[in-house]
């Protein structure tokens, strides 16, 4: 009896041992292996900011609306393929522009409207063989080197590139050979003068022929001369109170074999 009670005591024992092992076991959790990542190396280039690349113009194509006709660069006996005709005529009749330039000189005249001044076409688009005629009677009347000042050889005009205007005001005329004459409230003072001045830019057009430059452009001063190059670079070309060959970087001045 006791005998059989000692080996029930001592099972008893034996299996209580085994539940608080087990017990303690559980509480107890096994170290996790870390792994630790391996860098990856993009293959992919990295991006490096560039510099603003430089714009180019085109002022040697005839087509091209930057285009520069003067003493040094010829046009030939180019002729634009898409001229068509402007409204506000001035005393010379109908007068035509390239289509994109025709276009923002209707805005232009346009506002001007609007603003109550009033503006003629009075010169646009000339031919080659119109230039021979008309250089060559301001060569008679006032020689070869006055007529040179202010009026182009044929070839060699701005008028020629169907991108260029006279445009005159009320009461207004022009007079590039003699200034003497030329009452301001008449040329460079008039209200439409000052307006152009001011106005032209937003619509695309520059003056060709500034105060001062005549050593650059060729030509003496002409208010009324008007060109069109764009609504961004007339605007550009304004603020920095450039001519267009100092703007395109382009040569001037008289023509080589003068």
């Amino acid at each position: 009896m006791y005998k059989l009670l000692s080996l029930l005591i001592i099972i008893l024992v034996i299996l209580l041992g085994i539940g608080i092992y087990g017990h303690i076991n559980k509480g107890i959790k096994e170290p996790v292996e870390t792994i630790t990542p391996t860098p990856v190396v993009s293959t992919i280039p990295s991006i490096i900011p560039s510099e603003t690349p430089t714009i180019t113009y085109d002022t040697t194509s005839p087509d091209s609306i930057y285009v520069i006709a003067n003493k040094k660069h010829s046009l030939g006996e180019y002729e634009p393929s898409d001229l068509v005709a402007v409204s506000h005529p001035g005393s010379n009749g109908a007068q035509y522009m390239r289509e994109e330039a025709a276009q923002s000189f209707e805005e232009m005249m346009a506002k001007a409207d609007e603003d109550g001044i009033v503006l003629y076409a009075q010169s646009g688009y000339r031919s080659y063989n119109t230039q021979v005629s008309l250089y060559q009677s301001y060569a008679n009347r006032d020689g070869i080197a006055a007529a040179d000042t202010y009026s182009s050889r044929a070839g060699y005009s701005d008028h020629q590139t169907g991108l260029a205007m006279d445009i005159m005001g009320e009461n207004t005329r022009m007079n590039a050979s003699d200034r003497s004459d030329c009452p301001i409230e008449q040329c460079e003072g008039s209200p439409a003068s000052l307006w152009l001045e001011e106005n032209a830019a937003d619509f695309g057009f520059i003056l060709r022929f500034p105060q001062g430059k005549q050593d650059i452009t060729g030509y003496v001063y002409e208010w009324w001369h008007y060109r069109y190059v764009g609504r961004e670079v007339a605007k550009e070309i304004k603020e920095s109170n450039l001519t267009m060959e100092e703007f395109f970087n382009v040569s001037g001045g008289d023509y080589e074999n003068n």
